[in-house]
């Protein structure tokens, strides 16, 4: 029995040599369970460890070596600035270092469309780069719409036009440029059909060149004359008219409106003048209704016109401009200025019209700001009148600075010169 117990020690370190998980028989509970536990955490320690060894090492594996790229896009468009350097591309790693133009060899005439090749060749961390690049220069090409996306013409079935509806009339819709050159549109290009029935016809100019095409769509409309009827002005961009200089009827409203049609040699003319001119052809007749207009009152207003089709009464909206004939400037444009503590009248300063009328000073609103007759310095001040306003500068001088001003040339002549002090509170010399 003694023996057995003298030797238990033994037995136990045996047991964490060989393995932390076997029981031991003849050995007590507690020791067995403890010396498990502690072999089991200390193994899963060490695969944890040689797990984030192994993933430390993955994520810092990164091929320094360093390497130089060609862009995949080598084409630009005629006239663009090109930067030869922008094609190529050094790394190392994941940084990325700057190509200079001593790097690159080879001219790139974005004025001339063709070909050039570019070569690239450095030395980084002693290794040796070469590239090579062929850019191409591409036609700048430019279509633009005379007539918006919608063209209108007017049907030859209706007799109020000597031009048929064809793609060879249709040319006139579209106006192209080549490298900044109007270059004549051909009837070749245009895909789509047209005809002299009312209705919508979409129509698509395709542009050859070098081997590249460049479309643009627009929808042609056929339609019946009234509807060629267009605005000329918009509620945001209105005719503009000072009040007072025209009143009713007085005042031409077809300037309002426009002919929105590619192939017309129409004028528009108003409904009143209709018995004068039945014997006219290519005349669209208007009513105009004006009667929202105040033209003593400065605002935006709407004009309808209204014309007759086949299908009934068609109104077009435009918007004329009131403006006020009150006007409000600098009185001087030299004179804006005063002496430090000396007298001054701030209405001086301003002149204010009103249609052919000049205002008294005495009516004018001057807002002076911070302005101090006590202290030398510019200083903007606002005169206004009916809700016409004009701010200019003013300046107050030292009594020192009057007097007589000599300089000498380099010729060793000697010059005097005087001064005056304009709107902008500058001074100017002469």
């Amino acid at each position: 029995m003694k023996k057995r117990i003298k030797n238990r020690p033994y037995v136990s370190v045996l047991a964490l040599l060989v393995s932390g998980t076997m029981a031991l028989s003849g050995c007590g509970n507690q020791s067995s369970t403890g010396t498990s536990s502690d072999s089991s955490s200390s193994a899963a320690s060490s695969s944890e460890l040689a797990s984030s060894s192994s993933e430390d090492t993955s994520s810092t594996s990164v091929d320094a070596t360093p390497k130089v790229t060609v862009a995949d896009d080598l084409e630009v468009t005629w006239g663009d600035d090109v930067d030869p350097t922008s094609f190529f591309t050094i790394t190392i790693g994941n940084v990325t270092q700057k190509v200079t133009a001593e790097m690159v060899t080879g001219t790139v005439n974005t004025q001339v469309e063709g070909t050039y090749p570019l070569s690239f060749a450095t030395t980084v961390d002693e290794v040796n780069l070469t590239a090579h690049a062929n850019v191409v220069v591409i036609a700048k090409v430019e279509i633009t719409l005379p007539y918006g996306k919608t063209p209108s013409f007017t049907s030859i079935s209706n007799n109020l036009t000597n031009t048929e509806v064809t793609l060879e009339n249709v040319v006139n819709c579209f106006a192209v440029k080549i490298d900044d050159q109007d270059v004549e549109v051909q009837p070749s290009w245009l895909e789509g059909n047209v005809s002299n029935d009312y209705g919508s016809y979409p129509v698509t100019l395709n542009v050859p060149v070098a081997g590249k095409t460049f479309s643009s769509s627009i929808t042609v409309k056929v339609v019946d004359h009234a509807e060629i009827l267009a605005s000329s002005y918009t509620e945001d961009d209105p005719y503009v008219l000072e009040q007072g200089t025209m009143v009713g009827s007085a005042f031409d409203f077809t300037l309002l409106y426009n002919i929105a049609v590619s192939n017309s040699v129409y004028t528009i003319l108003k409904d009143s003048s209709k018995n004068e001119n039945d014997s006219k052809n290519n005349v669209v007749y208007a009513t105009f209704d004006y009667s929202a207009v105040k033209f003593d009152t400065p605002g935006i207003y709407e004009v309808k016109a209204t014309a007759t089709t086949n299908t009934g009464d068609v109104t077009v909206s435009s918007y004329i401009r009131i403006i006020s004939n009150v006007h409000v400037v600098s009185a001087s444009t030299t004179d804006n200025w005063f002496v430090k503590d000396g007298d001054y009248d701030l209405t001086s300063l301003f002149k204010v019209t009103e249609g052919d009328k000049e205002v008294s000073s005495t009516e004018i609103t001057v807002d002076q700001g911070d302005f101090d007759i006590t202290k030398p310095g510019a200083y903007n001040v606002k005169g206004s009148y009916k809700g016409v306003e004009t701010t200019i500068v003013v300046t107050v001088l030292n009594s020192s600075f009057f007097g007589n001003y000599t300089y000498q040339s380099l010729n060793s002549g000697t010059y005097s010169s005087s001064f005056t002090i304009s709107g902008d509170g500058s001074v100017e010399m002469t």
